[in-house]
C-alpha cells in the first residue's frame, strides 16, 4: 500500500454555489470542522485553528519577513560554487567553509560585511510529513555567518544585521515554535523561498523573543498555544 505523505485535500464543488465551504481537518487524532471561505488567503491554510492565529497576527498590520529574506542565490553563487586556494572572504557551501574571492560575488554585496543568518532552502521534513510524534521542525540548517562570509545557493540569507546581538536575536526568533508554525502554514513542499515567510511578522530584534512573549503579544488563547506546542518540535 502506498502512502500519500503530503496528505490529501478533497473538495466537492457546486459551480453554482458561492457561499462558504464545510471543511473538516484531521491532524494528530484531532478532527476540526469549520465553515470557510476557501479564497480567504493567497495560500489555502490547512488547519482551522491556524486561520484564527494568522488573522490575529495580521490584525496588527506589521511588516513580514518575506520582505527581508533573500531570493535564491543571495550572493549570486550557484550550489556548485566551491572554495579556492586563497581568498579575501569565506564561502559557506554545502560541504563546509573555505576561502573565496570577493570579486566573484555578483549579488548581495551590501550583506558581505554584516552579520547574517542563513537557512537551508530545504525544509527539515520530506513532503510535509511530521516525525513519529506528529511534530514538525520546519527549518533544517540555521547558521550565523559573520562579516566577510558569504554562502552559495544552497542557502537563503534570512536577514543581515550590523550587530551580532540583532543576528543572535533573529536566530532565536526563527527557533521559536511561533515563527516556525507560521512558516509551516505555507511550507507545504520541501522547498523554502522568501514567500514562505509571508505570515511571519518582523519584530524588534534589539530584544530577545521567546514563545511566551509572542503568545502574549498576539493574545493567543490557551487552545491555540496548545495547538502550536503540540505541532512544532522544540529547537535548542
Amino acid at each position: 500500500m502506498s502512502i500519500l505523505r503530503g496528505g490529501v485535500c478533497i473538495f466537492l464543488r457546486n459551480a453554482n454555489y458561492t457561499g462558504q465551504c464545510h471543511y473538516v481537518n484531521h491532524f494528530n487524532g484531532i478532527t476540526t470542522a469549520a465553515l470557510r471561505n476557501l479564497n480567504e488567503f493567497d495560500t489555502f491554510i490547512r488547519y482551522p485553528l491556524a486561520v484564527e492565529i494568522i488573522k490575529r497576527v495580521k490584525a496588527l498590520q506589521e511588516a513580514t519577513l518575506d520582505k527581508i529574506v533573500s531570493a535564491r542565490k543571495p550572493f549570486g553563487l550557484p550550489t556548485a560554487a566551491k572554495p579556492i586556494e586563497n581568498g579575501d572572504v569565506t564561502l559557506r557551501y554545502r560541504n563546509g567553509k573555505g576561502p573565496f574571492d570577493r570579486s566573484r560575488v555578483t549579488a548581495g554585496k551590501g550583506m558581505i560585511d554584516k552579520w547574517k543568518i542563513i537557512i537551508s532552502r530545504l525544509t527539515a521534513e520530506h513532503a510535509g510529513q511530521p516525525d513519529k510524534n506528529g511534530q514538525f521542525r520546519v527549518l533544517s540548517t540555521m547558521e550565523e555567518l559573520g562579516p566577510g562570509e558569504v554562502c552559495s545557493e544552497t542557502y537563503l540569507v534570512a536577514c543581515a544585521f550590523e550587530t551580532k546581538v540583532e543576528a543572535d536575536n533573529y536566530m532565536n526568533y526563527l527557533k521559536t515554535k511561533f515563527a516556525r508554525f507560521l512558516i509551516l502554514q505555507i511550507a507545504m513542499t520541501q522547498q523554502i523561498s522568501r514567500l514562505t515567510f509571508s505570515y511571519v511578522p518582523v519584530q524588534d530584534f534589539k530584544e530577545r523573543w521567546t514563545d511566551k512573549k509572542l503568545y502574549d503579544k498576539y493574545k493567543l488563547t490557551s487552545e491555540e498555544v496548545g495547538f502550536i506546542e503540540k505541532m512544532i518540535k522544540e529547537i535548542k
